[in-house]
């Protein structure tokens, strides 16, 4: 009877074991899409800084407009990929 009881223990232990296994699989598959997402954010981050940097500096009132079309722009292209 004992050794029944640690077989049927065994085999709870096991499927415990392939539940967490399957769980931790799952989670470094969210970690992987995650790290993914942020190195677009920051390709984007820095092709909007070159962007920024390139532009002439003058005090002309389309400046603001024309920032938060690139704003948006690269918005879109985040929430397309």
């Amino acid at each position: 009877m004992a050794t029944l009881l640690q077989l049927k223990g065994s085999q709870a232990e096991f499927d415990q074991l392939e539940r967490l296994q399957s769980m931790l699989e799952q989670k470094n598959g969210e970690i992987e899409d995650l790290l993914m997402k942020v190195r677009q954010l920051e390709k984007f981050k820095s092709l909007y800084e070159n962007m920024e940097e390139s532009r002439p500096t003058n005090g002309a009132k389309g400046s603001d407009s024309e920032n938060g079309y690139y704003a948006d722009l690269l918005q879109i292209k985040l929430d397309n990929s």
